[in-house]
């Protein structure tokens, strides 16, 4: 059971202070994971946040990597990693995400999608004019 207190977040009985360290799994190299989160306890955090970005993981339609090709994507090591080393996770799954990623995080695939794009009255596409 997870709830917001004045103090914090309880979840499960345990209340923890909310914030929390953050890491990109993904642009990490996975042998660098453990170090890394082992830093953020040292900090003092017991939450560690990360985003759990769709273009990363859908590479092509219908077509996903989480780790079998790429082991930077290991999404379950990565969260079973937190939970051994007794860290809370925030996930911020997409698929809007800043990260500082070209198209938010969007597949490109999706975002070259006629069907899909943002239109104006005219029936026109309207394209974003800046680069992301």
């Amino acid at each position: 059971m997870v709830k917001f207190t004045h103090d914090g977040i309880r979840i499960n009985g345990v209340e923890r202070p909310l914030y929390s360290g953050s890491i990109h799994y993904w642009r990490t190299k996975k042998k660098d994971w453990r170090h890394v989160l082992s830093q953020i306890r040292g900090m003092g955090f017991e939450i560690v946040e990360t985003y759990i970005p769709w273009s990363v993981h859908e590479y092509e339609e219908g077509k996903y990597d989480f780790g079998e090709i790429e082991e930077e994507k290991d999404l379950d090591l990565f969260l079973t990693l937190c939970e051994e080393m007794n860290l809370a996770v925030i996930v911020r799954p997409g698929p809007h995400i800043n990260a500082e990623m070209t198209g938010f995080g969007y597949p490109e695939w999706i975002l070259m999608d006629e069907e899909i794009q943002a239109k104006n009255p005219w029936g026109t596409t309207v394209l974003y004019p800046y680069a992301t």
